[in-house]
């Protein structure tokens, strides 16, 4: 995915086709950002930042989710809140509800991180629905992009000892076992299991709540 990137950010250069260029540079980012590289991570993400309008809505996307997690894995949270908020407020504004909740996972996990747990909790119940029977793919689909944003969720419940916890834990792993039996080559499937912390990380919490590994 990185050698496809970087000759996507070369072929741009060449033909002009900027969106081609930003998606590179997002795709940099996220892959920088997955091996623990925030550094390099926030330099790719302000790249694919170079030349979107401020109220397009990629600007919002790559603003928000790449800016934002790579300031959050640098340990620069009073910066990363302040790009989820401005994202956040971007979102609403353009009446993009799924994304703005994707934002509301990040904002949990910025207090999260500050010692501040009321305020997490806060931000992941402003999603969540109160009754674990609501939970199921459709809101997983909706609101619940990534892995690493239901660990998020998983460990703040977790600490504040919310009994939803365990119901999106059990969400979680479903998914994650669902999604890779989809995936037909055996050694792609266990990379997708294995080689991602927060993939590993939900299945070892699985497996300990569940008495098994």
């Amino acid at each position: 995915l990185r050698v496809l990137a970087q000759e996507a950010r070369s072929l741009s250069c060449i033909t002009g086709i900027q969106r081609m260029k930003h998606t590179a540079y997002a795709c940099l980012s996220i892959m920088a950002g997955t091996q623990g590289d925030g550094k390099n991570s926030l330099a790719y993400s302000l790249q694919a930042l170079e030349g979107v309008d401020k109220p397009d809505t990629n600007y919002y996307f790559l603003f928000g989710f790449l800016q934002g997690d790579a300031l959050l894995q640098m340990g620069r949270l009073e910066e990363a809140e302040q790009v989820y908020t401005a994202a956040l407020f971007g979102f609403k504004e353009n009446g993009l509800k799924e994304l703005a909740a994707r934002i509301h996972i990040c904002l949990a996990h910025v207090f999260f991180l500050k010692g501040e747990l009321e305020q997490a909790l806060g931000w992941v119940h402003s999603i969540l629905p109160w009754n674990s029977a609501d939970l199921g793919k459709n809101f997983w689909l909706t609101y619940i992009y990534f892995p690493k944003d239901a660990l998020t969720c998983i460990q703040i419940l977790t600490a504040g000892k919310d009994p939803l916890a365990s119901a999106l834990l059990t969400e979680a792993y479903t998914f994650l076992q669902d999604r890779a039996a989809r995936i037909e080559n055996e050694p792609m499937r266990q990379a997708y299991l294995e080689n991602f912390p927060w993939n590993q990380e939900i299945i070892r919490l699985w497996q300990a709540a569940n008495h098994q590994g």
